[in-house]
């Protein structure tokens, strides 16, 4: 008897142990997933900007990332969904205000152009004007 209690114990505790590594991972893996569609949107950024004379887009009314960047890369909205969110909500990114009209060869490596607009894992990732992806450290302008 007291053996099984024991057993039932351990096996509790192991359960718990689980369940909060679990949710660690679930967080890692959308910041991740937030990242990867950042440099998604960076890579076309950086492809489309000749196009435009190097100039980025010049959107006023809205910080929507896909209002802003949908048409000017041409990406699907999926690229701009972080995670699942209401069809009425066009993108999980929000664009930093002073990258609105600039020319982007002209930007500082660290100037962001879109970061998570949402706490939808444990840390914001943020776009830079050179296309890395980074954890945002404050939110811009």
């Amino acid at each position: 008897m007291v053996e099984i209690l024991v057993s039932l114990g351990i096996v509790s505790v192991l359960s718990l142990l689980v369940i909060g590594s679990s949710r660690k991972a679930k967080s890692l893996s959308a910041q991740a997933r937030c990242a990867n569609n950042l440099r998604q949107i960076g890579i076309a950024v950086r492809s489309e900007a000749p196009v435009h004379q190097g100039r980025l887009p010049n959107k006023s009314g809205t910080l929507d990332g896909f209002e802003v960047y949908g048409s000017y890369t041409g990406l699907p909205i999926s690229i701009f969904r972080c995670v699942k969110i209401a069809p009425t909500t066009k993108s999980t990114y929000r664009v930093a205000v002073a990258s609105s009209g600039r020319i982007l060869h002209k930007m500082a490596t660290e100037e962001v152009l879109l970061f998570d607009a949402e706490q939808v894992h444990d840390k914001k990732n943020a776009l830079h004007a050179d296309g890395h992806v980074a954890l945002l450290r404050s939110e811009p302008q």
